[in-house]
């Protein structure tokens, strides 16, 4: 049996684990030689208790001012959360909250904004102000584990100021508010901040994941006495499991979340009746991960079968129906979280690739032969200008950590007239003017990075050839690749690109599909074509309007579309290049339909899906069927269209 630890933190972490060098992995696939614990006691759940409500004739003083305060995961930049689900009354009662604690995670109370309609008679609203208060601290548990302990609230309302109730914060057992709140969330964060930063020497996220699990099994104990009695020091949250090393379900769910927010993997907490787990969203699709059923209490050996697995997995492995998830946090009855779709199957990884999931178009003939081609030259900081790459080879090295600061481009040798043309996005700057031919785009000597850039092919070369590229993102690793005016990099997260990969190569396509969408706070953004994605999900900017066309393809016809808008519902159909949705009202589509027409609807499918606030991407729609939703209030913040032949 293994021994548990101490102090996570006195323990050698880089290079003590290694992933598999198998051709391609799934959960199944990774052998596991003990039988698996699979613990679930009666007290494994500790968010369990309602609050009580006390009336008093004591003024209570008014929310602070939460302007300036960042909301949402503490930790890193997670792509859902819990918080953003809610109601608008539950989401203010929610984010006063949130804001105390992150003012103070010491605070033992707060006041919460009571909604304006329970406000005449506070005494007869009782109930609906404590469901309010009781949703909104749910959500607040479920999405900030960092605030280690938090169990549930108690509530204080007052005749004298019925526009606000105090909520005071309970813990569960060896914590409390106060400096013993304070000390133990500075010990968690050093703590997880030490493990992220050991995972840095693997270069995908399927590796760190791998490692955060095997770490946490390897050194956490599954306290069974605490799940059977109720009753252990700080078993139910992620001091237990990454400080003291002893827990239950809780610890090892909350300590994964936590690792996964700050290493920028979208990762949420879920619930069954008696049990904890987590979601992890990978390349496109969410997938459970129970690290406490992986741990089979001895070093070294992991059940993998609940690994990055699915539904359909979860179900067959699951004799107790621990993992039949539950909406209303255990027991207290609310009935208020909604979970992102999970995938059915379980997640394959293959070791250095980046599949392509779409079919080849029939392709033209090759252009004429190229000599010289595509340059790319790069500043870095602490080395300078580097030599020129050329198609297809690599710009910098991500492992010395130099960012880049400014860059050229150039394009010589192909048969047809053009050019190149590039923009940046620059720290403290924004996006800098268009710039062609070998010009500088970004900065020299000001300690500026370029957080992204625009490139595309101008005249006759643009009709003939694609431009792509991707860069290596700190925090990130390698991102998708972009083309033909898309963004590569991040905006609004401050983070540096290591390196850059750029190619040249053939359309392949006899026609195209071009889509440009208006964002909130961007504007209309460079057009994207077939497969390609447009807007970024990780800046939660809302799709506001967008205009479709289609040209090159050897049929007549055309594309005609319609959305689904905030507060105005399905507008027109319009067609072949004309706008559809508003701008400058701050309204955000949330859904819309597409269809070819002429001849062009014979011999192709228009497909199209859509990356949807607090769920995720969509399945793929096509023909005129809706991609998002309708009547929930939600946002778009990504879209990826493509013609097909039928």
């Amino acid at each position: 049996m293994k021994k548990p630890s101490q102090k996570l933190l006195s323990i050698a972490l880089a290079g003590t684990l290694s992933i598999s060098a198998l051709s391609s992995i799934t959960p199944s696939a990774l052998a596991v030689n003990t039988a698996p614990a699979y613990p679930t006691g009666i007290y494994d759940i500790v968010l369990n208790e309602s609050p009580t409500v006390t009336i008093t004739d004591e003024a209570f003083e008014k929310p602070a001012d939460i302007s300036g305060i960042q909301l949402g995961s503490f930790f890193g930049n997670n792509s859902y959360n819990f918080g953003n689900n809610l109601s608008a009354a539950h989401k203010v009662i929610y984010n006063e909250m949130a804001a105390a604690l992150a003012s103070n995670t010491g605070v033992s109370s707060c006041s919460v904004t009571i909604d304006e309609a329970y406000r005449s008679d506070v005494i007869s609203n009782i109930s609906v102000i404590r469901d309010d208060v009781s949703i909104a601290f749910i959500a607040l548990v479920m999405d900030h584990p960092e605030y280690v302990g938090l169990s549930h609230c108690n509530i204080s309302v007052s005749t004298a100021t019925p526009e606000v109730a105090l909520v005071t914060f309970y813990y569960c057992d060896g914590q409390s508010a106060g400096d013993t709140a304070i000390n133990s969330y500075n010990e968690v964060t050093a703590a997880v901040n030490s493990l992220v930063s050991s995972s840095s020497v693997y270069s995908s996220d399927y590796e760190k994941l791998k490692f955060f699990a095997e770490y946490i099994c390897d050194n956490v104990t599954y306290n069974h006495s605490a799940a059977n009695s109720g009753v252990g020091s700080n078993c139910w949250n992620a001091y237990g499991s990454l400080i003291n090393g002893s827990c239950v379900c809780e610890g090892y769910a909350e300590a994964f979340k936590l690792l996964c927010d700050t290493a920028s993997i979208p990762c949420i907490l879920c619930t069954s009746y008696n049990h904890e787990w987590n979601m992890v969203y990978l390349d496109g699709a969410w997938y459970y991960t129970d690290v406490t059923w992986m741990d089979t209490e001895v070093t070294g050996k992991y059940n993998y079968e609940w690994f990055l697995t699915g539904t359909d997995n979860a179900a067959a492995n699951d004799q107790k129906s621990s993992h039949v998830l539950s909406d209303s946090a255990v027991l207290m009855g609310y009935h208020s979280l909604i979970y992102p779709s999970v995938s059915s199957s379980e997640y394959i990884y293959v070791p250095g690739s980046s599949p392509d999931p779409d079919p080849t178009p029939d392709p033209v003939p090759d252009p004429s032969p190229v000599t010289d081609g595509l340059a790319f030259t790069g500043h870095y900081s602490d080395e300078g200008w580097i030599s020129a790459t050329g198609s297809g080879e690599t710009s910098g090295n991500a492992a010395n950590c130099h960012r880049l600061e400014a860059m050229t481009l150039s394009v010589s040798g192909y048969p047809y007239s053009g050019g190149i043309t590039y923009r940046s996005h620059v720290q403290d700057i924004g996006w800098m003017d268009w710039v062609s031919d070998g010009a500088v785009s970004g900065t020299t000597g000001q300690c500026k990075k370029i957080e992204a850039f625009d490139v595309k092919l101008t005249g006759e070369l643009a009709n003939y050839y694609d431009v792509k590229y991707r860069v290596y993102v700190e925090g990130l690793g390698w991102t998708s690749w972009a083309k033909n005016g898309a963004s590569a990099g991040t905006t609004g997260q401050n983070r540096k690109i290591f390196s850059v990969e750029m190619k040249i190569e053939p359309k392949t396509s006899l026609g195209d599909l071009s889509f440009t969408g208006h964002y909130s706070d961007e504007g209309w953004i460079s057009a994207t074509g077939s497969g390609e994605t447009s807007g970024n999900a990780a800046n939660c900017h809302r799709l506001e309007a967008m205009t479709l066309s289609v040209s090159g393809y050897p049929y007549s016809g055309g594309i005609t579309y319609r959305s689904h808008v905030q507060d105005i519902g399905w507008m027109d159909w319009v067609s072949d290049g004309a706008v559809s949705g508003t701008t400058g009202q701050c309204k955000k589509i949330e859904a819309f339909d597409v269809k070819l027409t002429g001849e062009l609807a014979n011999y192709y499918d228009v497909k199209y899906r859509v990356y949807v606030e607090g769920l995720g991407w969509t399945s793929w729609a096509k023909n005129g069927a809706s991609a998002g939703t309708t009547g929930q209030n939600r946002k778009i913040f990504s879209v990826e269209m493509k013609i097909e032949k039928k």
